[in-house]
């Protein structure tokens, strides 16, 4: 099995760098590939996904997971974030642009490992804030070939509401704090200005019931950041998506940072099985 550290893949309009990891078992076939979307305050090298990418790459996918260019991390430090300024200015529609960047890098055929990767069997995956912009590019990009959302974030609106936008409007920024580190981390108010510019495109119900293709979202029923109600009720938005609770989880599904044990916590192998379950029948039909 191979992981290739920090591929770099450098975004062409605002040209910062974003580094990927690709994990796989070589052979002479091409492999379903698989997109990777890290959540809000995270980052490629966080806690428990090496793991999982390698149990992807051991069963036959080929795993890629990277770092959103704004997320606050820097080339020379991918796992600490030591850029807030740049952490100030991210939003979704910049993250959505970096998963179209990095989605075109992957599939094309001059990329370096593209004899690894079947670019006809794109999934994208993505973990809480990750999971939505996963959803939303589904929904728009028809290359993809099935999504899967871990915990995501269901709905912008109901996170953001007017009282809080106001006052985050009025002050210009907020900041929220990194329990591992203690950084006190800011958002700058553009970051809602984007949504509301853009929020038609960035309706994630709207996104969830337009989806036609294969969809999976899991969650835990312990989720200590996102309700598991909000779940429920997204089942019922799209009546031809597969909706998979893990009980007793919480939001990470036992994943945390650092990451020392060698295997994965009990909820995230079934985290991992039942995705699989759904890639494998996803590709076959």
């Amino acid at each position: 099995m191979k992981m290739i550290r920090n591929i770099p893949i450098i975004h062409p309009d605002h040209g910062r760098t974003m580094l990927a990891d690709l994990s796989y078992t070589e052979t002479s076939e091409r492999k379903p590939i698989i997109i990777f979307c890290h959540g809000f305050k995270g980052f490629k090298d966080w806690g428990h996904w090496d793991l999982i990418a390698k149990y992807f790459a051991s069963r036959g996918y080929a795993f890629l997971k990277f770092n959103f260019s704004h997320n606050g991390t820097t080339v020379n430090d991918p796992g600490n974030f030591g850029d807030l300024d740049a952490f100030s200015q991210n939003n979704y529609s910049k993250e959505l642009s970096d998963l179209e960047v990095v989605i075109n890098h992957t599939l094309d055929p001059q990329f370096e490992y593209a004899d690894q990767i079947d670019p006809e069997k794109l999934i994208l995956i993505g973990h809480s804030k990750g999971g939505a912009v996963a959803l939303i590019k589904s929904n728009e990009d028809s290359r993809t070939q099935a999504t899967v959302a871990w915990a995501p974030i269901y709905d912008i609106d109901s996170r953001w509401p007017k009282n809080v936008q106001e006052e985050w409007k009025e002050q210009g920024v907020r900041y929220v704090e990194n329990a591992r580190t203690g950084q006190q981390m800011p958002l700058d108010y553009q970051m809602v200005q984007d949504y509301l510019d853009n929020r038609d495109r960035l309706n994630i119900p709207k996104a969830i019931r337009s989806i036609t293709r294969p969809l999976l979202i899991v969650h835990g029923d312990e989720d200590e950041a996102i309700n598991y109600e909000e779940g429920m009720m997204a089942s019922l938005w799209n009546q031809e998506m597969q909706f998979e609770t893990i009980d007793d989880a919480g939001h990470t599904f036992g994943g945390k940072h650092p990451m020392t044990e060698s295997t994965l916590p009990a909820h995230s192998q079934l985290l991992v099985d039942k995705t699989i379950q759904f890639l494998n029948g996803a590709l076959s039909g």
